[in-house]
């Protein structure tokens, strides 16, 4: 089977461990990880394709062990096949030695390995006729290897949380070897996680593996050569030696030996490396390819992160909406799928910061000094991240802006509830330069008929929208392409490029914040849907509604800065719906040009071809077309016939 047995018994090949378990996966060697470490879900390899990773070391237990072939066959090979079946591809440790894939199979065979080296140098007053010495010696041997073997067995069972990705099952190691729960559930990928406060309590548990590993029939080997030899064996696993014991000793010595070799050779390159569910990794491997893909911009406006007086703010809840998407995306275990679940980690781990007010809202309110400068009185939402190092290779230069206290929004008028409707008296400046008049119109009392409130563009929505008419004004923006008005009076907005990106706000802020003013049409025959797909300057796009009240004070305050807008009588009233798909334009064409050929494809049975969307996506990027998330399944849903989406799959036809 493998050459360590060979060449000990080439006639006979040595028992497979269990002949029930078949290999269900196949890998290829280079797939295998074992120590040093692989840093994905571990894989569901059989156990004697696993031993083939350390076949080095194993030839050297083979040719250590003074014992005959059918000896070395019977009891060595089954007892190591079944440790690997148990041990499969565990850490060690945490955070010390041998704490990559693999490392427990590792360094408990080299500790069974350095111990049987030593056992040959031990001379026993029982053996006092070299016929009981022949009888006794390959039993003390392999009684030495099986405790050097065994010193940790417990470790899994007291130290470690082994999981399937979905989390629905979980390895119970008293019961049943790591393989045997593998195929049992058909698990392809495995996850660790590791238990607080275990101490040293698996030396209490590690003789009832042993007793598993080693087999009944290898214990009674022992056994007939001395009794001593399994008082020794189930004392020195359970670190509670006798005063003549000499197991102990030995295991412990190659323990050290085989730590203190791992610490000084792979130790300092496996510095802060904790094989299991790394939450924090996780968490941050997701932000930092949301800054490495553009999806996060960094102290522009538009940015999801700002550098403020020294600290790194990210504002939330955008960004936690835009994690917990792509933990859903990625299909990432043991992560929470919502915003405020992954907020409620990243405090507890420390990643991240919360303000502590003593009120009910724990958020920062930032006012970057670049958006200020448009939207007066911005104030986004944000947490703090403990440092930039970890969404960035390289230092975040700070920009200027200041925290907005709450004696500040405090000071500021409140921002009256928008009604939908004609308003009665429409206030915005001219200048757009502030959201407040100093002197408000009065309005005539007329006791009988209620007036209307005014509608007053302030707080964050508010701004960005007087940043779209002030794009509009300055041509930034144009009418007829990002906005136009129709035939029953509503604004039609250009969904969601009308809006600028220095609002800092994102797509889901928006449109709650314009249902929350009760600005935002909904149709009542679709209650859920809030944009739409329209005609803008003869082209097909997605748009969304606004109310009448809200369109005459965007049709104010255009022609206040000079700008007409007249309502197109001819426009149909409600948003029009096409009834097939929008031919492909040359934006399809670039995509496909740039997705044909690429090494990350393949070609299904049907033709067409797929690979990932972040994969699509990013080689976008890299060819030059810069297009978001949203953008992409835009394109998928107007090319129906040239691209599809199954899930994270794009597919598409070459």
């Amino acid at each position: 089977m493998f050459s360590w047995a060979k060449k000990k018994l080439e006639p006979a090949p040595a028992p497979r461990m269990s002949p029930t378990i078949s290999p269900i996966w196949q890998w290829a060697d280079d797939e295998i990880p074992h120590y040093p470490p692989f840093m994905k879900g571990l894989p569901a390899v059989p156990p004697e394709k696993l031993l083939t990773t350390q076949i080095e070391l194993l030839d050297r237990v083979s040719a250590a062990a003074l014992t005959t072939p059918q000896s070395f066959a019977r009891y060595y090979t089954p007892t190591i096949t079944r440790f690997a079946s148990f041990a499969h591809l565990l850490p060690a440790s945490q955070s010390h030695h041998h704490r990559g894939a693999g490392g427990l199979l590792r360094h408990s065979l080299e500790v069974g390995l350095w111990a049987l080296r030593s056992a040959d140098r031990i001379l026993f007053e029982t053996a006092r006729l070299p016929s009981q010495r022949r009888e006794l010696e390959p039993r003390w041997q392999f009684a030495v290897f099986a405790a050097g073997l065994c010193h940790d067995a417990g470790k899994p069972v007291t130290d470690i949380t082994v999981t399937n990705s979905e989390r629905t099952s979980t390895w119970k190691p008293i019961k049943q070897n790591l393989y045997d729960w593998i195929v049992e559930n058909k698990v392809k990928a495995y996850y660790l996680d590791w238990r607080e406060g275990r101490a040293r309590q698996h030396t209490a548990l590690s003789n009832l593996i042993a007793d598993r590993i080693i087999g009944a029939d290898a214990l009674e080997w022992i056994e007939e050569g001395s009794t001593d030899l399994i008082v020794w064996l189930l004392e020195s696993l359970s670190n509670n030696p006798g005063p003549i014991n000499q197991i102990h000793d030995l295991v412990i010595m190659a323990d050290q030996a085989s730590v203190d070799r791992d610490l000084k050779s792979l130790g300092v390159a496996m510095a802060g490396y904790d094989l299991g569910v790394p939450v924090e990794r996780h968490l941050t491997d997701v932000m930092r390819r949301l800054v490495q893909e553009g999806v996060w911009r960094v102290n522009e406006p538009g940015a999801r992160l700002w550098k403020l007086g020294g600290d790194l703010y990210l504002t939330w809840p955008a960004a936690g909406e835009e994690i917990a998407r792509q933990v859903r995306e990625d299909k990432i275990p043991g992560i929470p799928r919502t915003s405020d679940s992954i907020l409620d980690m990243l405090v507890e781990r420390q990643i991240a910061f919360v303000r502590d007010s003593g009120e009910d809202d724990h958020f920062w309110r930032i006012a970057p000094a670049c958006l200020a400068e448009k939207l007066p009185n911005v104030a986004l939402s944000a947490i703090r991240l403990r440092d930039d190092a970890l969404i960035s290779s390289v230092p975040i230069p700070p920009v200027d802006g200041r925290i907005v206290e709450k004696r500040d929004e405090d000071a500021m008028p409140a921002e009256p509830l928008a009604r939908s409707g004609e308003a009665a008296k429409v206030s915005v400046n001219a200048d757009l330069s502030d959201s407040r008049n100093d002197d408000p119109p009065i309005q005539e009392k007329k006791p009988e008929i209620p007036a209307k409130p005014e509608i007053i563009l302030d707080g964050a929505i508010g701004e960005a929208l007087k940043a779209l008419v002030r794009d509009i004004a300055t041509g930034a923006k144009r009418l007829g392409e990002d906005m136009r008005v129709d035939g029953e009076g509503h604004a039609l907005l250009r969904w969601p490029d009308a809006f600028s990106a220095c609002c800092g706000l994102s797509k889901k802020e928006i449109l709650a914040e314009l249902s929350r003013c009760e600005w935002l049409w909904i149709n009542p025959a679709e209650p859920l849907k809030k944009a739409f797909d329209a005609q803008l300057s003869g082209a097909p796009t997605k748009v969304i509604r606004l109310k009448r009240g809200i369109s005459a004070v965007l049709a104010k305050a255009l022609a206040d800065a000079g700008v007409s807008l007249v309502s197109d009588s001819a426009a149909p009233a409600t948003p029009v719906m096409p009834a097939t798909p929008a031919a492909a334009g040359p934006v399809s064409e670039d995509v496909l040009a740039v997705l044909k050929g690429h090494p990350a494809a393949r070609q299904a049975n049907d033709g067409w071809w797929e690979m990932s969307r972040r994969d699509a996506i990013s080689a976008c990027r890299r060819g030059g077309i810069m297009v978001t998330f949203g953008q992409f399944e835009d394109l998928v849903r107007q090319d129906t016939d040239r691209f599809a989406l199954d899930g994270v799959i794009l597919r598409y036809k070459g």
